[in-house]
């Protein structure tokens, strides 16, 4: 086995807000979506919910891609937990079940050290397993806001893709800018502060990854 492919799942109240994911039916859907994600690349459908996730006009969830792929290839995945609403209904490996805030009321993540520690762990305990290369996936429904967020704040003049052909870029920009002026900060004022960034604006994804990929001392790719 030279390779093992990760899914990471982590949850914002980001996701909530309306019209800024489109992750699941409805905003409060994509509460479920990231184990609902996760059980179906081992069943037929969810366990949690009885559908598969699917947008508000119906497309369903990138994750049958990588249930195709995984049938046909019939690679190993190990499901991580960075931080969700509920446990998935499957075998996973459990770092925390802090949600990401509504970074317009206060900062994101308080937990990213006590996250980044614990998935930091995990990544130097994958190096005694016999493989060259980590392939890192993620299901994070508001994830590409989160991640606008973290990149204004270190400086990048970025636009964020979203799972809807019509990305909502006006709206998270919008919210993204009430969260600048509650932290009391411009765009990369933070640059020098990386961890700061995602403790006001990121998510349990993104310090679980952070700590896996610090842990893990072979290839990592980023899916």
């Amino acid at each position: 086995m030279e390779s093992l492919f990760l899914l990471v799942l982590g949850n914002t109240e980001i996701s909530t807000v309306p019209g800024i994911s489109v992750a699941g039916a409805t905003p409060e859907l994509t509460k479920l979506t990231p184990v609902a994600d996760a059980e179906y690349l081992f069943h037929e459908k969810p366990l949690t919910i009885d559908v598969i996730p699917v947008t508000p006009e119906g497309h369903p969830t990138p994750a049958i891609i990588t249930k195709a792929a995984r049938e046909l290839a019939n690679f190993p995945v190990l499901v991580v937990r960075g931080g969700t609403y509920l446990a998935p209904l499957v075998p996973h490996v459990h770092v925390s079940d802090a949600i990401g805030r509504d970074f317009r009321n206060g900062p994101a993540l308080p937990e990213f050290g006590e996250i980044i520690k614990r998935a930091r762990l995990f990544g130097e305990e994958l190096n005694k397993l016999p493989i060259k290369e980590l392939v890192i996936g993620e299901s994070t429904p508001g994830g590409t806001t989160t991640a606008q967020a973290v990149l204004w704040a270190l400086g990048y003049d970025a636009k964020t893709s979203s799972a809807s052909p019509n990305n909502p870029q006006g709206l998270k920009e919008r919210v993204i800018g009430e969260a600048f002026e509650r932290a009391g900060i411009g765009k990369g004022q933070l640059k020098d502060n990386p961890l700061e960034a995602l403790r006001q604006f990121g998510d349990p994804m993104m310090a679980t990854v952070v700590g896996i990929s610090l842990g893990f001392r072979k290839s990592v790719v980023l899916a």
